[in-house]
């Protein structure tokens, strides 16, 4: 899909209805960044209730630092002590990973909705997977989207009370799936739980046309779905001390990539090869999403297995989308390892991804998360599970 615009002539008013409707290009993005201080565009909701009718008008621009702590106060007093500290915590990030500037494993942009005297009430955040852009374009030209989806992720999402059923949360919410599927997003996601105080939330994505379940049909590509499998070490299994093992660097990296070439499809490797990159040269301690990668090698020294492991973004979990191995006895080895290096790193949950189903996870603990979610991922004492809502764009 393009992201090129027809400029030529456009009025002012032409171009604040297409940023309204989520069609921007990478350099309007990186421009409006750089500079700010001026709205992307405003807004105004008409809405009627008992023959009354209200008006809410408002502006939408980049989550800069100056809105954060007034962002934060207009909503603390309507989430719970624990989801607050969590959005802080990720906000803060989010700006230590912007004094990067460079791309990274996930690549965030979080928006505001400000009242006409500026005061930031709502927040909407896009989660994508980039390359070498700064906006999840360089990922959609590096893949054939006739054989790839991207998938983008809905980030904290919030709008205080004050402006709660005036119609903004869903203009947000839609404005934020416009701008992913003109980036060529196939699936919206949104990552949540069965927190009591998330039922809200649930029923509107419900209504919304998300459908929850960490199995997604052609969730990676056409005719490639999602399936999901998790490892709960706290509770099931003592896990045996680290073995010795590598990481993925410039020195092994191209071994890594003729070895998952033998390994993988010929679209999942296109998809590894894309973002292996990013993984090998990031800095871990200011980004949100962070990686780590195991190698394992038989007695010749030569590889026999890797995993791709990522963590950050929640306290007790690991994830892990590839898994690259030489025969199932290198395979049950690697599940060892993954688990003690999550172990190691006190994640005591291990979710595996794959787009294909694996009987080989169970036979080493793992079970399907399915539409029942999975537990543990928040905290080693906290039973509410962690849920995906996914929607076609």
């Amino acid at each position: 899909m393009e992201n090129k615009f027809e400029q030529t002539n456009e009025t002012e008013q032409e171009k604040a209805a297409r940023f309204i409707d989520g069609r921007l290009t990478e350099e309007e993005i990186k421009s409006h960044w750089a500079n700010p201080e001026k709205p992307l565009f405003e807004h105004e909701i008409i809405r009627e209730r008992n023959g009354i009718e209200s008006k809410t008008h408002f502006k939408v621009r980049a989550l800069t630092e100056n809105f954060k702590q007034p962002f934060l106060e207009s909503i603390r007093n309507s989430w719970d002590e624990t989801s607050f500290a969590e959005l802080q915590e990720t906000l803060d990030l989010f700006f230590e990973q912007r004094k990067l500037d460079q791309p990274a494993l996930l690549n965030v942009e979080y928006y505001v909705a400000t009242d006409q005297k500026d005061k930031p009430f709502a927040l909407t955040g896009i989660y994508t997977t980039d390359i070498d852009g700064g906006a999840g374009f360089a990922t959609r030209d590096r893949l054939d989207l006739s054989k790839h989806n991207m998938v983008a992720r809905l980030g904290w999402f919030s709008v205080g009370k004050e402006y709660q059923g005036t119609g903004v949360g869903g203009f947000l919410q839609d404005w934020t799936e416009k701008m992913a599927k003109s980036r060529g997003a196939t699936f919206m996601a949104i990552e949540t739980s069965d927190y009591e105080n998330e039922a809200m939330a649930r029923k509107m994505y419900e209504e919304r046309g998300y459908e929850q379940g960490l199995n997604v049909k052609d969730y990676f590509g056409p005719g490639r779905d999602l399936f999901s499998y998790f490892f709960d070490a706290y509770r099931h299994e003592k896990i045996e001390s680290l073995v010795e093992h590598e990481s993925i660097s410039d020195e092994n990296r191209q071994n890594i990539l003729l070895f998952a070439k033998q390994n993988y499809s010929p679209e999942k490797f296109e998809e590894f090869e894309a973002v292996l990159d990013l993984m090998v040269r990031q800095e871990e301690k200011e980004e949100i999403l962070k990686a780590d990668s195991v190698i394992l090698r038989d007695a010749d020294k030569n590889i026999e297995s890797f995993a791709v492991l990522y963590s950050g973004v929640y306290d007790n979990v690991t994830f892990v989308p590839w898994i690259g191995t030489k025969d199932k006895q290198a395979k049950q080895k690697m599940l060892q390892a993954i688990k003690g290096v999550s172990v190691a790193n006190e994640k005591y949950t291990t979710v595996i991804y794959q787009d294909q189903k694996d009987p080989e996870l169970f036979e080493n603990g793992f079970e399907e998360a399915g539409k029942e979610g999975i537990p543990w991922v928040y905290d080693n004492e906290d039973e509410n599970r962690f849920l995906l809502y996914t929607k076609r764009l």
